[in-house]
């Protein structure tokens, strides 16, 4: 019986770990200061790609992408980011009200290597990424970090 009790733990443990194993293909988000600033003084990075998620009046998230990778993903919408167009997003932002909208932070969207891929600014604080390819990456829509709380809004766009 006590072998038995044993070997049931030791099964238990060892799903536990694997569970907890990190995803060899994906990526993750560092929350950067900088990078807040950059689109809050409403700075476009030369050599990104953007898109947005949600509506274009009004978007939950703004991610810019090194040209030298290919987006992948259903939940974002290219864009021909101008200076205007920044700039109209980032003074909505700045006029909502945070208890509608959230505080929007900047984050660095980075591989699974730790290099920088792109840029990330929104009220979410939590995204997937996966790197299928040495160029194509996909992004899943934004979310709230797990465990966040149960006052945290959980919706998700698109």
């Amino acid at each position: 019986m006590n072998i038995i009790l044993k070997r049931f733990f030791l099964i238990v443990l060892l799903f536990l770990v694997a569970g907890c194993a990190r995803c060899p293909e994906c990526g993750s988000l560092q929350q950067r200061n900088e990078i807040t600033l950059l689109f809050n003084n409403q700075e476009l990075v030369e050599g990104y790609n953007y898109y947005y998620n949600g509506r274009l009046s009004a978007p939950s998230a703004i991610l810019g992408l090194d040209e030298k990778y290919t987006l992948q993903g259903q939940f974002w919408t290219a864009i021909d980011l101008t200076q205007e167009q920044l700039s109209t997003w980032v003074q909505a932002i700045q006029t909502t009200r945070r208890s509608e909208r959230g505080t929007f932070r900047g984050a660095e969207i980075l591989s699974p290597k730790g290099e920088r891929a792109g840029i990330w600014f929104s009220n979410f604080d939590w995204v997937t990424t996966r790197f299928l390819e040495a160029d194509v990456v996909e992004v899943f829509a934004p979310t709230v970090r797990p465990g966040a709380g149960s006052n945290a809004r959980r919706r998700e766009y698109r």
